[in-house]
This record gives C-alpha cells, sequence and structure tokens, in this order.
C-alpha cells in the first residue's frame, strides 16, 4: 500500500522472468522489464533486484564454464583413480546370530537411586596435604 502497487515488488523469480532476464541487454534491462510486464507471469521489479540477479547469474554462468572446462581433466583424475586405488577391501563377516531362548526372560532386582550423601566425607581422598607434611618437605 504505502508503494502504491497491487502487488509487493519482489525480486526475478520462475522461470518466464529468468528467460526474459537471459534475453535482454544489461545496460537497458530496467526499462526494458517494464515493457513485457504482464502480472500473470512477469512482474515489475526494482533496478536494485536486477542487478543483484545480475551479479548472481553472472556468477553461475562463470562457474558453470569452469566446471564444463574441466570436464576433460576431471574425467583423467577418475581414470587415473581407477588404476591406482587399492584393491576394496573384503566384506565383513556377518555377525553371529543367536537362536532365541525358550526360557522366561529372568526380572531385574529394582535398582534404588543412590543419596546423594551416601559416601562419608572421612573415604574421599584428600586433596590438599596437610601443612606440616610440606613444612617436613622443605
Amino acid at each position: 500500500k504505502s508503494t502504491g502497487t497491487k502487488l509487493p515488488l519482489l525480486p526475478v523469480n520462475g522461470k518466464e522472468e529468468n528467460m526474459l532476464f537471459q534475453a535482454l541487454d544489461v545496460n537497458s534491462m530496467a526499462i526494458e522489464w517494464c515493457k513485457h510486464v504482464d502480472v500473470k507471469t512477469i512482474f515489475t521489479k526494482l533496478p536494485v533486484y536486477l542487478r543483484k540477479h545480475y551479479n548472481d547469474w553472472n556468477r553461475n554462468q562463470k562457474v558453470r564454464k569452469a566446471v564444463g572446462g574441466a570436464a576433460a581433466q576431471v574425467a583423467q583424475l577418475k581414470a587415473l583413480n581407477r588404476h591406482t586405488a587399492p584393491a576394496p577391501l573384503p566384506a565383513p563377516a556377518p555377525a553371529p546370530t543367536v537362536a532365541p531362548s525358550t526360557a522366561a526372560p529372568a526380572t531385574a532386582a529394582p535398582v534404588r537411586a543412590a543419596s546423594v550423601h551416601a559416601t562419608p566425607v572421612s573415604s574421599t581422598p584428600a586433596l590438599v596435604a596437610p601443612v606440616s607434611s610440606i613444612a617436613a618437605r622443605v
């Protein structure tokens, strides 16, 4: 409502908008874009959204080109790895199976919770040596 539009202005999204984006010239894209707006598949865009999408699209194009150009080298590395890789390890032996018991299961005795104060203080080890033993060492 504050911009005077019925719909919010969103970034480039969808197949039709991406196809139009790729077909337009970068220098006049914002003005040309407005000529193609039909409010069904292609919506109004702010120039900032077109610039941001162009930066992302340009980066992705560079990545596609680099990956495509490296396909031959990747194939060579895979072939080299197949020839130099160690032999695969044998499959581990299956775990032994235990026959089910026909006897009734034993019931465990209930476990009593230990009290926090169950251990007498005198049975804990001394962490600090008495002063008399330190003085005797000096």
